[in-house]
């Protein structure tokens, strides 16, 4: 068999593109600010963090999640598993209205804010 990898037809295996899908499922990044303290205690058992987490695992596949930073975490779930609305799934960076209907629906949460975050270079933002 010819070597294709470098002709024409093997530029495609050379080149990079920004993608969370190296074997494993597509992943999509979570910022959620609780507005409220869940970083104090956050380890204890029933910490207000662990809320959060389990209120979450009730509507995504969580893959991984982040130390909380005062009110704010980050959580990398499952794309296919976020009951993204609308345009939500296209626009990173903006709102996931449904998972913040479903923390808010707690006795715990009121006002929390899940944004679809992007990584950009060092960081993982979004444009809210």
């Amino acid at each position: 068999m010819p070597d294709l990898y470098s002709s024409d037809l093997g530029q495609n295996a050379r080149k990079a593109v920004d993608t969370t899908q190296f074997g494993t499922r597509d992943l999509v990044f979570l910022q959620i600010d609780a507005q409220q303290d869940i970083e104090t205690g956050y380890t204890t058992s029933g910490s207000v963090f662990h809320e959060l987490i389990q209120c979450l695992q009730q509507s995504v596949e969580i893959y991984g999640v982040g130390i909380p930073n005062g009110q704010e975490v980050t959580v990398v779930v499952n794309r296919q598993s976020v009951p993204f609305s609308g345009s939500e799934e296209a626009d990173a960076g903006g709102n996931v209205s449904a998972l913040e209907d479903l923390i808010n629906a707690s006795a715990t949460f009121s006002g929390v804010n899940v944004f679809h975050g992007k990584m950009n270079g060092w960081s993982i933002e979004n444009d809210c």
